[in-house]
């Protein structure tokens, strides 16, 4: 087991940036495969229209549906995968977000407890800090105001 914070995102950061990619490659796959699979099939329609015998023309148009249902079956099953695929990310990019929340809690780390008290330099100049209003009156009553004759 992995014990500290730097090793654990050693080996997590690789594998979740390549899952990233992988599903971003897999979405897009998909996505491909469907538009091409439209234009396929509108040109299928297409050539399957122009054949002019019937009995040819009833067999391809068999054929045509036979390949839609298969395509169908293809696109639903890809679907799947997808929403599948998508669920993981989810959890993926969650796991990720935790590990940049304790990446920045680890970098913000440290010692709190300098700051439970005031600094002792602090007590240490109040305590005299009478003195020093009195040394202040002497001063200025020697002084004198600045434009006062002396």
């Amino acid at each position: 087991m992995v014990s500290d914070l730097d090793t654990l995102l050693a080996q997590w950061r690789p594998r979740y940036n390549t899952a990233k990619i992988a599903h971003a490659k897999f979405e897009a796959s998909i996505n491909n495969a469907k538009i091409y699979a439209g234009e396929y099939f509108a040109q299928q329609r297409a050539i399957t229209g122009q054949i002019r015998d019937p009995q040819n023309r009833a067999n391809a148009e068999w054929e045509d549906e036979r390949e839609t249902e298969l395509y169908m079956q293809w696109e639903e099953k890809a679907n799947t995968a997808l929403m599948m695929a998508d669920g993981i990310i989810l959890r993926l990019d969650d796991m990720d977000a935790n590990f940049r929340k304790m990446e920045l809690r680890a970098d913000l780390v440290f010692d709190t407890s300098a700051f439970l008290e005031a600094p002792e330099a602090i007590y240490n100049l109040n305590q005299q800090l009478a003195d020093f209003q009195i040394a202040s009156e002497n001063i200025k009553a020697m002084t004198g105001p600045a434009f006062q004759p002396r």
